[in-house]
């Protein structure tokens, strides 16, 4: 697990590649760098679970915004400016419960798994 402790000003934020999800706490004045960081030592630490390409370096992880945070099947885009260390959570109008895409390597495409609703409301008695 990541050494970043949760307290009342941090924000949970899920960063999702593939159908693996990453649980982050971050406060509103982290870096996305810190982000990335956090995201690389996760998945190193758990990479015999994981599925999805994991990077050898955080320097490897391009994050991603959601085109809409309601429905993610809309794909992701790029966060700007990600590389500059002055670039906060904040910056990139990230709140809590927001989600994040990752993707290891610029040449990657964002690929998140969403969870459909499989119910069928015919199938109720």
């Amino acid at each position: 697990m990541s050494n970043q402790t949760p307290n009342s000003a941090s924000l949970t934020l899920r960063a999702k590649n593939g159908s693996t999800t990453v649980f982050l706490f971050a406060q509103k004045s982290d870096s996305l760098l810190s982000l990335k960081s956090q995201i690389h030592e996760l998945l190193q630490q758990n990479k015999d679970n994981i599925v999805t390409p994991i990077s050898d370096s955080a320097d490897e992880i391009i994050l991603g915004a959601p085109i809409d945070q309601a429905d993610l099947s809309k794909g992701f885009q790029t966060i700007q400016n990600q590389d500059k260390k002055r670039t906060t959570v904040q910056d990139a109008g990230l709140k809590d419960v927001s989600v994040i895409g990752y993707k290891v390597g610029e040449d990657a495409d964002f690929s998140v798994e969403v969870p459909s609703d499989d119910f069928d409301d015919s199938q109720q008695e």
